[in-house]
């Protein structure tokens, strides 16, 4: 498939999810080449939330990502049959 179609499966699977609870356990982050040969950091971090792509748009912000550069979050705010995030990513800011 490749990585520049990754995301389009990805975002088409919560669709067919009547409800989400998203989690994110952020207490210990990685720096560098994570997961298996960066080096652990203490982040302090849970994140939650009822929609998958609010809540990874949140988590890529809050570690200085550019969403427009990452298709998995930045397409899943655009619009569909079936919308993930109402209202795009200016709603998550």
């Amino acid at each position: 498939m490749g990585l520049a179609r990754l995301h389009k499966p990805l975002i088409a699977c919560p669709r067919h999810a009547k409800r989400f609870f998203s989690v994110v356990d952020g207490i210990t982050g990685m720096e560098g080449n994570g997961p298996v040969a960066g080096t652990p950091r203490p982040a302090g971090i849970i994140l939650a939330g009822a929609n998958p792509v609010a809540v990874d748009a949140a988590c890529a912000c809050l570690i200085g990502f550019d969403l427009n550069r990452l298709p998995l979050v930045s397409r899943g705010f655009e619009d569909h049959d079936l919308p993930l995030r109402p209202g795009g990513m200016k709603a998550v800011e």
